[in-house]
C-alpha cells in the first residue's frame, strides 16, 4: 500500500531564461512523496511540465496529478493509468519509485558518476537575449571549459542569429567546438528548408524542433 504527498515549489531563474515562444523567470514544480506503508521507507519524485514548451502544460495539473496519485495507489501499476498525455506525471512516478530503491547516499544505481569518480558532460545552453550578450556568453561558457554550445534561436533577426553562428565557427572550428540550435517550432513551415539550409553553413550537430509541433507533413519533408 502506498500514500503520498504534494508539494509546489516555485523556482526563481537566476536570469530571465528567454525561447522563441516566452521569457522564463520562475518555474513551478510538484514533488511527489511516495511512502510505502508495509516497509515505511518513502521515495521522492518530481513532476514538473515546463509551460508552453510541455504537452502536458494544463491549468488543472495538480489536480490532474493528485487524481493519478490516487488511482495509483489502488492499483499499484502505472501500465493501468493512462499516462500518455502526462509524461511528466509518469515521470515523477517513476522516479519516486525508483527512489524507494535507492542506497542510504540517494543512489539507484552505482556507477563511476554516482561514486563521484566521473564527470557528466553537458552542453554550455545560451538562452535567446541581445546577439552580442550571446555571443559573449557562448565565449565565456567555452573558455570555462564546454566544448558543446546550445543557443536558442528563432525569436531574433535570421540574418544577425547566423553572422553570430558564423563569427563563432570561425574563431572554433567543428573540430574544437560542437554547436547546437533550438528553434523551439519558431521557423514557418514555408521557410524552414531554406533557413535550415542556411545553417547547414556552419557544420551544426542538430537543429533542433524547427517548426511548431504536430506538423508532420511538413516534418516528413
Amino acid at each position: 500500500m502506498y500514500a503520498f504527498t504534494i508539494t509546489q515549489h516555485t523556482l526563481a531563474f537566476v536570469k530571465p531564461a528567454k525561447t522563441s515562444r516566452n521569457v522564463f523567470t520562475h518555474r513551478s514544480i510538484f514533488l511527489i512523496e511516495l511512502r510505502d506503508l508495509e516497509t515505511g521507507l518513502s521515495g521522492v519524485g518530481e513532476s514538473a511540465p515546463l509551460s508552453l514548451l510541455s504537452i502536458d502544460d494544463v491549468t488543472n495539473y495538480e489536480k490532474i496529478l493528485r487524481q493519478k496519485l490516487e488511482e495509483f495507489c489502488v492499483a499499484r501499476d502505472l501500465n493501468a493509468l493512462d499516462l500518455n498525455p502526462f509524461p511528466s506525471i509518469r515521470f515523477g512516478i517513476e522516479t519516486a519509485l525508483l527512489n524507494l530503491k535507492a542506497d542510504e547516499q540517494g543512489r539507484i544505481y552505482r556507477t563511476p558518476f554516482t561514486d563521484g569518480k566521473k564527470t557528466l558532460p553537458i552542453n554550455g545552453l545560451i538562452w535567446m537575449n541581445d546577439i552580442d550578450e550571446m555571443y559573449d556568453e557562448a565565449i565565456t561558457k567555452i573558455k570555462d571549459g564546454f566544448s558543446v554550445i546550445k543557443f536558442k534561436v528563432g525569436a531574433l533577426d535570421f540574418d544577425a542569429e547566423c553572422r553570430m553562428l558564423e563569427k563563432l565557427r570561425m574563431e572554433y572550428g567543428a573540430d574544437k567546438i560542437t554547436i547546437r540550435v533550438d528553434a523551439n517550432g519558431a521557423f514557418h513551415p514555408n521557410e524552414a528548408m531554406q533557413q535550415l539550409k542556411d545553417l547547414s553553413r556552419f557544420t551544426l550537430h542538430s537543429i533542433e524542433q524547427p517548426i511548431a509541433a504536430g506538423q508532420w507533413d511538413d516534418m516528413g519533408k
